[in-house]
C-alpha cells in the first residue's frame, strides 16, 4: 500500500517521494534494483571529510590482486597508455573479458586517446562509492566499449581527480566481473595508494634512451618497496623514443636488459601511421603487425599469471570479438588495416 503525506499549504494528499536510484551497494543490504536503474551520480558539494572504509574483504581484495595488470612508466610521453590499451586489445582478442582502467587520476585522458571522448558512459569522476563498494555488473554496463574492451577513463578536468578509495572500489568491482583488468598506472603512484595493486602482475614500459633507463631503474626500485614481496617480478617492455631513428637512440634492448637486470619482452619502434592517428584523434585502429608478436608474448605471460593459459574461445574456435564498429569511418581496425 502506498503511503501518502499532506502539506500544510496544500491539503491534498501527496505521494511519498522515492529515494533516487543508485549503482553502489550497501555493505549490509545489496541493492536489488536492475542494472538499468542504477545510474551514476556525481557528488554535489565536494568529497566527504573522511574516506569511507573500502570493501577490502578477502574475496574483493583477491579478485583485484589476481585479475589486475598494472602498467607503469617513469618517462612521460613514452606511450604507456597506448601500450596498456594494446595489451587489453590483445587479451580481448584471445577471448578474455577485459576492462581498461585509467588510474593516472591527476592527468587522465585515456578515453580521449582511444577516440571515445564523445561516447556516452561513465568516467572516473562519475564514480561514487560512499560505502567503498560498487556492484561490478552495474558499473560495467555503464562504461563505454572499445573493440570489446570496457573503458573507465579518468577525467580530472571535470571536478578534479577522483579519490583513491572510489578508484579502488571501481577497480575491485570490475575485477570481480572480468577475466582481466588492465590498469594504466601512470608513474606508479596508484600502487602505493591501492593495496591490492601491490600484489598484481606489473608491466614497466621503458623508454630506450639513457635518461629513460635511469628513470626506469629508479621506478623499478620504488616498486620493489611498494609491492608485496610475493608479487611476481615485473615484465619489461622497451619503446624507442618518437622522432629519433633507432640507430641514433643510443640504447638497444640488450643494453637495457643488462642495465635493468631483467630481459625485455620486446622493443617497439614508433609507427608513423599510429602516431598520426593518435594525434588526429582517431584512436588505435588495431595492434600493428610489427607489434603483434611482442603483445602476444605479453598476453601469454598475463594468461599464465592469471591462471588462464590459452584464453577463452567461442564455440567456432575464434576469439570472442565485439560487433561494435569504430566511431570514425564506420570501420573496425581489421577492416581498415594496419602497418
Amino acid at each position: 500500500m502506498t503511503m501518502i503525506t499532506t502539506s500544510p499549504m496544500n491539503p491534498r494528499p501527496l505521494p511519498t517521494p522515492k529515494p533516487p536510484p543508485r549503482y553502489y551497494a550497501d555493505a549490509a543490504e545489496p541493492s536489488s534494483a536492475p542494472p538499468s536503474m542504477r545510474v551514476p551520480r556525481r557528488s554535489a558539494d565536494g568529497w566527504p571529510d573522511r574516506a569511507p572504509s573500502p570493501d577490502t574483504g578477502p574475496d574483493a581484495a583477491d579478485a583485484a590482486a589476481r585479475n589486475a595488470i598494472v602498467c607503469v612508466c617513469a618517462s612521460g610521453g613514452a606511450g604507456l597508455s597506448v601500450c596498456a590499451a594494446m595489451l587489453a586489445l590483445t587479451l580481448a582478442g584471445r577471448g578474455l573479458t577485459c576492462a581498461l582502467v585509467d588510474m593516472d587520476l591527476a592527468r587522465g585522458g585515456l578515453d580521449v586517446l582511444l577516440g571515445l571522448e564523445r561516447e556516452q558512459g561513465m568516467r572516473m569522476g562519475d564514480v561514487e562509492a560512499p560505502l567503498g563498494r560498487i556492484e561490478g555488473e552495474a558499473l560495467a554496463q555503464e562504461l563505454p566499449q572499445w573493440e570489446g574492451v570496457r573503458v573507465l577513463g579518468a577525467d580530472p578536468w571535470n571536478g578534479g581527480p577522483a579519490q583513491w578509495w572510489e578508484a579502488q572500489a571501481a577497480l575491485t568491482a570490475l575485477a570481480q566481473v572480468h577475466d582481466a583488468v588492465v590498469v594504466d598506472g601512470g608513474d606508479g603512484a596508484c600502487i602505493g595508494e591501492i593495496p591490492s595493486l601491490g600484489r598484481s602482475p606489473a608491466l614497466i614500459v621503458v623508454e630506450l634512451s639513457v635518461p629513460g633507463l635511469a628513470r626506469a631503474r629508479s621506478l623499478s626500485r620504488r616498486l620493489t618497496r611498494l609491492r608485496d614481496e610475493r608479487a611476481p617480478e615485473p615484465w619489461l617492455l622497451g619503446v624507442y623514443p618518437r622522432g629519433v631513428p633507432r640507430r641514433r637512440a643510443g640504447v638497444d634492448a640488450d643494453q637495457a636488459a643488462a642495465y635493468l637486470g631483467a630481459p625485455l619482452a620486446g622493443a617497439l619502434e614508433p609507427k608513423p601511421s599510429l602516431t598520426a592517428d593518435l594525434l588526429g584523434g582517431l584512436g588505435i585502429r588495431a595492434v600493428p603487425r610489427a607489434y603483434r608478436a611482442v603483445y602476444g608474448t605479453l598476453a601469454g605471460n598475463v594468461e599464465t599469471a592469471l591462471g588462464r593459459a590459452g584464453g577463452r574461445r567461442d564455440g567456432r574456435g575464434g576469439a570472442r570479438r565485439s560487433g561494435r564498429r569504430a566511431r570514425h569511418g564506420g570501420m573496425t581496425g581489421n577492416d581498415r588495416g594496419t602497418e
